[in-house]
């Protein structure tokens, strides 16, 4: 006879702030914590700067990850420029570290308003 499945509650939180420091620069927080996973993440911690000038955006972000059974920490460099007022391009760099790895990925975006 196969077993009866098992209900499971797993409690978590999470926090965001965000912060206008001068009239362009922000500073950005986030923090979450799953104390009753058993696999899975346990616990982010993030945080990171943020400059508006003009029709540029430019962000400086890091995090790390706690899993069950590892960790992740990433970073990232990014800059936004207004092309018009639908087209955004915006050129990224990300640097990923975990056990297995170090990685530095690239990234281009661009976004449409519509």
């Amino acid at each position: 006879a196969a077993s009866p499945e098992r209900m499971r509650t797993d409690v978590a939180f999470w926090l965001y702030a965000e912060q206008k420091i001068t009239g362009n620069l922000s500073v950005i927080a986030q923090y979450s914590r799953c104390p009753t996973v058993a696999d899975g993440c346990r616990a982010f911690y993030g945080g990171g700067l943020a400059c508006k000038a003009g029709r540029c955006d430019i962000g400086l972000y890091s995090c790390y990850a706690d899993f069950a059974d590892t960790y992740e920490w990433a970073s990232e460099l990014t800059f936004r420029y207004e092309l018009s007022s639908i087209l955004t391009l915006q050129p990224a760099m990300h640097y990923v570290v975990n056990p297995e790895t170090r990685s530095v990925v690239g990234m281009l975006r661009l976004s449409v308003s519509i």
